[in-house]
């Protein structure tokens, strides 16, 4: 391939760009954002592009790279988000905020395995017997993923107090 003809590559290949992002980011908007961002860094890039035979690589690289990226930064605005509230609410953010508003704002980003779990367990006080019933998860993987979770608090408070 001599020269690369993007508006080809866009009409065979956005529709599975998109459908690979929409997959990672289980968002349709911001899938689309990404795809379109994919290609016009793909616009930006294409003369410097090593291989131009090895371009749809590239193209799969680029939006999984910045699908994550978005993910990340995601994550980094619930955090500061959290901590915001909790720093506004002070000692008292759980009679403040409610425990399921608190409980929203610090599982803001986390996998849903581990929201479920910690919801179940602090806000609707399930057993992890009624838990595994209603998610399927085992007793351990509840343990884990509620050790993960206060791992994470512990991180949100340190940084807070920093």
């Amino acid at each position: 391939m001599g020269t690369v003809d993007i508006q080809a590559l866009y009409e065979r290949y956005a529709f599975v760009i998109f459908g690979r992002c929409r997959k990672i980011l289980r968002s349709e908007d911001d899938a689309r954002d990404a795809m379109q961002a994919v290609f016009l860094k793909l616009i930006e890039h294409v003369d410097s592009l090593r291989a131009p035979e090895a371009v749809v690589s590239w193209i799969f690289q680029a939006a999984q790279n910045h699908c994550f990226n978005m993910l990340r930064e995601r994550k980094k605005y619930a955090d500061a988000e959290a901590l915001e509230y909790v720093a506004a609410a002070g000692p008292d953010a759980e009679r403040t905020l409610g425990g399921k508003e608190l409980v929203r704002m610090l599982t803001a980003g986390v996998p849903k395995k581990i929201r479920d779990a910690v919801y179940f367990t602090f806000v609707d006080e399930l057993s992890q017997e009624e838990i595994r019933r209603v998610t399927g998860q085992s007793p351990a993987t509840i343990r884990r993923n509620l050790g993960w979770f206060r791992r994470h608090v512990d991180k949100l408070k340190n940084r807070l107090q920093s």
